[in-house]
């Protein structure tokens, strides 16, 4: 028959192995984990950013554009065939959405003797490997694959019409 010291004694050495198969096991994970994080955070500080023709850095993920076709509102179409000048539109586009909602401008729904304020309405799509399609009516800019709509400011709505027109 066993003592009480011996019952002790084996009880504590059961433990000590679930506690140095515990450590070997954290410290494996460790060997793993700690060099992935440092390759994951130091990957993209070390790779230079791409260039384009122009100088400018490239726009990365926006799905290969190819081209952009601009219809304005006298009913006239206009395309936009090189790439970088369609991505740098289509940039300039999905920055409107990422931004805190702004409270709209006061602007007068109706104009002389009740009549309505003719809208203009711009629509840009997108083509490529992905086919996207923005509609830009008044100062409402809207998202016609997602649905999203933004209202933009006077500085912002000026921008746009000014990268949409020339």
């Amino acid at each position: 028959m066993r003592t009480w010291q011996q019952c002790r004694a084996e009880v504590f050495c059961r433990s000590e192995k679930r506690i140095e198969k515990r450590r070997k096991i954290r410290n494996r994970v460790l060997m793993l984990c700690i060099p992935l994080c440092l390759v994951m955070v130091l990957l993209p500080v070390l790779r230079p950013a791409q260039k384009s023709a122009g100088g400018e850095p490239e726009v990365c993920g926006s799905g290969g554009i190819l081209q952009a076709e601009i219809h304005d509102p006298h009913g006239s179409a206009r395309e936009i065939t090189d790439p970088v000048r369609a991505e740098r539109l289509l940039s300039m586009l999905s920055s409107f959405y990422g931004r805190p909602e702004k409270a709209p401008e006061e602007i007068p729904e109706y104009g002389i003797m009740g009549q309505t304020q003719e809208e203009t309405v711009y629509t840009i799509t997108f083509s490529g490997e992905e086919n996207l399609r923005y509609t830009l009516s008044g100062d409402t800019l809207t998202n016609e694959t997602t649905g999203a709509q933004v209202v933009l400011d006077s500085g912002e709505l000026a921008n746009l019409k000014a990268a949409i027109t020339d």
